[in-house]
């Protein structure tokens, strides 16, 4: 069990660290990208912090992009360069107790997710009514 919760660690760590590298979009991505990309997340509007234990990561996806956003624990990111288009977004967490086999706390985040467009850099990311810090 301990291994394959350390392989698991290692994957979301490996993931987090490909989203911050300066060529997170890497080899396989085609089309426009976008050189740089910040932004921070809110819910109903109003910033929301994490513990830094949480180790919060949001997943974004596409059918030709995964990456992950490492956050700060104001809920603010920055990653390279990064593909144009639309993500489907998932917040990923350490819980405060884990449960038994539960790694991450993992919330879908609600609405049309994040579409990324040329010459837009900074965007806003609305974790929506349902968010519980």
């Amino acid at each position: 069990m301990r291994i394959i919760i350390g392989l698991v660690l290692t994957f979301c760590l490996g993931l987090a660290i490909v989203g911050c590298t300066p060529d997170a979009a890497g080899p396989g991505a085609t089309g426009p990208t976008i050189k740089e990309l910040t932004g921070k997340v809110v819910a109903n509007g109003q910033p929301v912090t994490f513990k830094e234990s949480e180790e919060p990561i949001l997943q974004i996806k596409s059918a030709n992009y995964s990456g992950g956003l490492a956050l700060k624990t104001d809920g603010s990111f920055k990653i390279g360069r990064v593909p144009v288009g639309k993500y489907f977004l998932i917040l990923e967490r350490k819980p405060d107790v884990k449960a038994k086999g539960q790694l991450m706390n993992r919330y879908n985040v609600p609405g049309d997710g994040l579409t990324i467009v040329e010459g837009k850099t900074d965007y806003t990311i609305e974790l929506g009514k349902d968010f519980k810090p």
